[in-house]
């Protein structure tokens, strides 16, 4: 009886100490792994996403591309083709601009934050990915970047670090070349420079191989094939989604020309009026003709004419934007800049004392992991750096594009994403080295799943009160639904009040010529605003509140029928709305009037104007301009 009694309890302190083995690690197991920190994203969307509004801008401008590419199978391989193949594809599941452009935006970021956990698992022990994927996956600059595109570029670039980190020998290289190639035509072009210097670090490193006859070392024949497959790949990829573009040879050329010295003039007249404040505030995107004119002689120049005509103006400019690098790169790795200027081009936290806090701990941590590593420089560099140096020399080739693009436009977070997870990572690396210097109780082990769990449950509710603007573009869009087949019709001109692009590019899918308010400026005295638009051949008109208002401060009644409401010659009132702050008109003309009849308002009772309504308006709307 003795024996079997030390047998059982022999098997239950084996049986128990598997367990806490198991449990133990249980934190580096990638399924677990993978799976909080989707859950952690997924939560952190779901919280912060919360009454989101349609993405304007650029985006907008892609989704014409994108409707392109789901109704003929063409795209414009001048504008981020295989990003416009991706949303278009969204749209064989739905057509609803808001549902399509959601999804690509959710699947974009959820695939960014596994891919940045699976590069950072193959660079620094499992822990240690983890909570630096943590730190990627809570940063609003990340998962609500601006435009869908800028974050999309990072995914290939993420695929390329993981084949050269995953895949051993000249194949897992081959691979990453590729890959680049192909981002650098298709998504982004300014990463050819990155395939440039990767390219040649290979070259490097395959001659050392040969030269030194190492193990590394393989046939010459083999060793080109694993180079030459992928850039053949690259290659054929790039030559379908040119066979399948609407600009080609020297229209292309052209287009190219056209979208470099655009990019160019518009980043040009922002940093001038933010280095200029006393200057005449104007539009850097549609009023940057001036600026440009007074400096370089054109309103529409590249960068090697802005050399050649005016280089002190472009010294200028690129060292303005060299000194908000400081700014630029907090607010890439912490959401906010302790500095005062605005690195960015929409709104950032800037004097953030956490900012400041949070700088002086990560240069902490890589002073004190370079020091412990230098020292340790023998085993560190045996044991881990030196069988993942090609892909620490990817990560560089890809974060020297900064280089590029911080002087020539500004240090923008949102072009900078393929910098922040080599900076991210060498941050990992450095506190990987700290912690194998501390003994490290076993609790700390023991509780680390209990921790990751915790932090993925707990993590998105501090995104609750996550503050996101009206979703006025929605609602417009909504509102001018039932006129989409109209603004589509090829006679049609339209005037928006607010969000005209977005308008003519969700709706209209970019048929036909849009004016906006500014168009109002341009409107003679003494002249009805009926004959006005006629006169510019438009033929359905929607005035805001901003439009309305910039009527009623005109002199004399030349506007008056609008401002009311009420059909002026062959106009038709379409729908009108009289909440305070929130007035809008939307009016037709033939020859575009459907011969189904529209829904005509009353007029002595606005469209939709019920005391429900008004007791849930907000206050005063702020359309886009």
């Amino acid at each position: 009886m003795d024996v079997v009694a030390a047998t059982a309890t022999a098997m239950d302190r084996s049986s128990t100490a598997s367990f806490h083995q198991r449990w133990n690690t249980l934190a580096q197991n990638p399924w677990f792994a993978f799976a909080a920190i989707l859950v952690l994203q997924l939560g952190i969307v779901r919280f912060a996403w919360q009454g989101r509004d349609l993405t304007s801008g650029d985006t907008s401008s892609y989704f014409v591309t994108a409707w392109d590419w789901y109704a003929r199978g063409r795209v414009n391989i001048a504008w981020s083709p295989l990003y416009t193949a991706f949303y278009g594809s969204m749209l064989f599941i739905t057509t609803d601009p808001y549902v399509a452009t959601m999804l690509h935006r959710l699947i974009i970021v959820c695939a960014a934050t596994l891919l940045v956990l699976a590069v950072m698992r193959r660079l620094v022990t499992a822990n240690v990915a983890w909570w630096i994927a943590v730190w990627w996956a809570v940063l609003p600059i990340n998962f609500n970047t601006l435009y869908e595109v800028h974050l999309f570029a990072l995914v290939p670039v993420l695929v390329a670090w993981l084949a050269v980190l995953s895949i051993p020998g000249p194949w897992g290289r081959g691979l990453c070349l590729g890959v680049l190639a192909a981002a650098a035509i298709l998504v982004r072009n300014e990463l050819g420079v990155a395939c440039l210097l990767f390219g040649s670090a290979c070259l490097v490193y395959e001659w050392r191989c040969r030269r030194a006859a190492t193990a590394a070392a393989i046939g010459w024949r083999r060793t080109l094939a694993a180079y030459f497959v992928p850039l053949l790949a690259s290659a054929l990829l790039t030559a379908f989604f040119y066979a399948r573009s609407t600009v080609r040879s020297a229209r292309l050329r052209e287009a190219m020309h056209c979208k470099h010295a655009l990019n160019m003039s518009q980043v040009f007249a922002f940093g001038y009026l933010q280095r200029h404040p006393d200057a005449e505030q104007v539009s850097p995107w549609v009023e940057y003709h001036q600026i440009m004119e007074q400096h370089f002689g054109d309103h529409l120049v590249t960068l090697g004419q802005m050399l050649a005509r005016n280089p002190r103006a472009v010294w200028e400019h690129f060292r303005w934007n060299l000194g908000l690098t400081p700014n630029g790169l907090q607010v890439l790795l912490f959401n906010a800049t302790s500095g005062a200027e605005n690195p960015d081009y929409a709104p950032v936290v800037t004097a953030s004392p956490a900012a400041a806090m949070l700088s002086g701990l990560v240069a902490v941590l890589w002073v004190g992991g370079l020091c412990v590593g230098l020292r340790q420089r023998g085993h560190w560099w045996k044991a881990w750096f030196e069988p993942r140096a090609m892909g620490w020399c990817a990560l560089l080739a890809v974060a020297a594009v900064a280089l590029v693009v911080i002087p020539t436009q500004r240090p923008r977070p949102s072009y900078l994403f393929s910098l922040s997870v080599p900076l991210m990572a060498a941050t990992g690396a450095c506190l990987m080295v700290l912690l194998a210097q501390c003994r490290v109780p076993r609790l700390c082990s023991t509780i680390a799943p209990v921790a990751m769990i915790a932090c993925a449950l707990v993590t998105p509710l501090a995104y609750r009160g996550f503050a996101n603007a009206p979703p006025r573009l929605t609602q417009l869009l909504q509102r001018m639904e039932p006129y989409a087949q109209l603004l589509r019709r090829p006679t049609t001109v339209a005037f928006h009040g607010g969000f005209a692009f977005e308008i003519n590019a969700y709706l209209a899918r970019g048929r036909g010529p849009t004016y906006w308010n500014d168009l109002l400026r341009a409107w003679p005295p003494q002249t009805p605003l009926d004959k006005f638009f006629e006169q510019r051949g438009i033929n359905f008109v929607h005035l805001n509140e901003v439009s309305l208002r910039q009527i009623e401060q005109r002199p004399g009644d030349d506007g008056a029928a609008f401002l009311l409401g009420r059909p002026v010659g062959d106009w038709q009132v379409l729908a009108w709305q009289n909440l305070p702050h929130d007035r809008w008109r939307v009016y037709a003309r033939p020859p575009v009037v459907p011969p189904v009849a529209a829904p005509v308002a009353a007029p002595v009772a606005a469209t939709l104007d019920t005391t429900e309504q008004y007791r849930r308006h907000q206050g005063p709307s702020q359309p886009g301009e």
